[in-house]
């Protein structure tokens, strides 16, 4: 993320930071086991270390609120990226993909959702290349949403996509749409990350190499052209995030406090 070797003074004045953090508390909160491997590598007792990974609400994802804001497109095959517009994210990689799927697809649209309205570079590059690929007209671009519709935004969608460009940073960094979209029932296609292939695996997420606007594009078809393949992929989705959302992970945090606080909560 900062794009510095882990020798460089920054990242070992934030190693000596986080072990002298963990040494001061009572105890520690993480999102992800492999984030818990690192720091009991690094010296913290494991059992001095609590996984509570970041996941979305599950009433706010519930299947009669989905339902209720159901609103899909006829005329387009919509594919979705909800969150951050930065290059790290690969957006430029789908933009790459049009061309192609507009020969397979002529109802294909980007669809993006970005975190802030304007957000700068990262959504001016896709722009722009979209209009020197000719395909500006298939980039469409909305302004930011309160998470109170995101359910409905994803589940009227066709494809949801995280192209994020593989790296050290990225390839731990569980984005919180993800389990979003799978809760959302949206079928996704993501860059092969070891976060996405630890949590949800190949029969859950539609995978391909990072920056590879052709592999990327033939999932997308894939997807688009065999339903039992795209039912599988939502199922397995939805089973895994079901499995890790926010009730589980609340209960986890309530009886961490109860042992903390020698009482319940």
């Amino acid at each position: 993320k900062l794009n510095v070797g882990p020798d460089h003074l920054l990242i070992r004045a934030l190693g000596l930071l986080e072990q002298a953090s963990c040494r001061f508390s009572t105890h520690v909160i993480t999102a992800l086991e492999s984030f818990k491997r690192q720091l009991i590598f690094r010296g913290t007792p494991p059992d001095k270390i609590t996984v509570i990974m970041n996941m979305p609400d599950s009433r706010l994802f519930a299947p009669d609120v989905i339902a209720s804001r159901l609103r899909r497109d006829p005329d387009h095959y919509t594919v979705l990226y909800v969150g951050t517009v930065a290059t790290r994210y690969g957006l430029e990689t789908m933009v790459r993909a049009l061309p192609t799927l507009r020969e397979k697809m002529p109802q294909i649209r980007f669809k993006i959702v970005p975190k802030i309205k304007e957000e700068g570079k990262g959504l001016d590059d896709c722009v722009m290349l979209a209009r020197k690929l000719g395909v500006a007209d298939l980039l469409h671009v909305v302004d930011p949403a309160p998470i109170e519709e995101m359910p409905g935004i994803m589940a009227s969608a066709d494809v949801g996509i995280y192209p994020a460009i593989r790296n050290c940073h990225m390839d731990w960094a569980l984005s919180l749409k993800i389990p979003e979209m799978a809760l959302a029932k949206l079928p996704m296609v993501s860059t092969r990350l070891d976060v996405l292939e630890q949590l949800y695996g190949d029969e859950a997420i539609a995978f391909y190499d990072s920056d590879d606007h052709m592999g990327l594009a033939s999932r997308i078809i894939e997807i688009h052209d065999s339903p039992s393949f795209r039912e599988s992929l939502v199922s397995n989705a939805y089973q895994k995030a079901c499995v890790n959302d926010w009730s589980h992970q609340y209960a986890i945090y309530k009886k961490l406090l109860t042992k903390l606080l020698k009482r319940p909560v």
